[in-house]
């Protein structure tokens, strides 16, 4: 009886495959998220302090001296800066510099750059009215 349910589950499992083999998925994503220029930078910030937050200054410090170190500031070609840079603070094989590419072209950490410009545009007022309140006490990030 056992050998009666192994054929039948190898007819089954035949004919899955078959079906499965000829199907096809198709995909397009848009987004509303802001195009900028600098989003491959950002993008790529986001991915590594994800991955490692120690690596963030790092790789912020990285892409600063890639900036500097271009001299036709019209051209830039930010993919390659942030490429580079990353692969100024990753070890070279490393699966996070080999997803980095992908990450990018995906655009996977967009929204998370988008909530964080959108608390920005929200805090800013607020912070302009706090200033106007306190005038003698100076507005500063933490680590400046």
């Amino acid at each position: 009886m056992s050998l009666m349910w192994m054929g039948v589950a190898t007819v089954v499992a035949a004919a899955c495959s078959s079906v499965a083999e000829s199907r096809q998925v198709q995909v397009n994503l848009t987004t509303s998220f802001l195009a900028s220029p600098l989003h491959p930078v950002l993008e790529t910030s986001e991915y590594l302090s994800q991955d490692n937050p120690a690596l963030f200054f790092t790789y912020v410090a990285a892409v600063d001296v890639r900036y500097n170190a271009i001299k036709d500031k019209n051209n830039v070609n930010y993919t390659k800066v942030a490429l580079e840079a990353a692969a100024d603070v990753l070890p070279a094989d490393s699966s996070v510099s080999r997803l980095l590419p992908f990450v990018l072209q995906t655009r996977a950490h967009s929204p998370s750059i988008e909530l964080f410009n959108q608390v920005k545009s929200i805090m800013t007022p607020s912070t302009r009215w706090l200033q106007s309140k306190l005038p003698h006490m100076s507005m500063r990030l933490v680590g400046d």
